[in-house]
């Protein structure tokens, strides 16, 4: 996985493919309806033949620096910020450099309607049972929350 993102970001950073065509890309990924994000781009781009040997020498010249170490390339904090403008929230990388497609994320716009006002809080409305826990910055406490009728 860390290989086929990394001939992604190649292809963008060679201006063979738009951001937006991986954007689209992670979301499918991270939703599994693609197992391959290479694939889907070639097929998606329509990349001919010499240009993917092209991005494939690139990415081999990337790795062979990096002594083919995927997860270090991908962890660097370019290649992470290069990753986030293209995937979006699609894809996370770990400071080891894994790449984990992000759950699906809900995006809530700002003029949805009452979006500011889905519940009223009012002083009445949690009533605590107990303490669950504690440490040396708070509680935790079990609450039953009204408006919801749960704890």
């Amino acid at each position: 996985m860390e290989r086929e993102i990394l001939f992604c970001i190649t292809a963008v950073q060679m201006g063979i493919v738009e951001p937006s065509v991986l954007k689209e890309i992670g979301k499918d990924l991270s939703l599994k309806k693609i197992k391959s994000a290479r694939a889907e781009l070639i097929r998606r781009a329509s990349i001919p033949q010499d240009k993917i040997k092209t991005i494939e020498q690139a990415v081999d010249i990337t790795a062979s620096v990096h002594q083919h170490n995927y997860k270090k390339i991908l962890s660097n904090d370019l290649m992470k910020k290069l990753i986030k403008e293209a995937f979006g929230n699609s894809i996370d990388i770990s400071n080891e450099g894994e790449v984990r497609p992000s759950y699906p994320r809900i995006n809530i716009e700002q003029n949805d309607i009452g979006i500011h006002r889905i519940t009223d809080e009012s002083p009445q409305r949690y009533e605590t049972l107990k303490e669950i826990g504690s440490g040396g910055i708070g509680k935790v406490l079990l609450s039953f929350d009204r408006h919801i009728g749960r704890n």
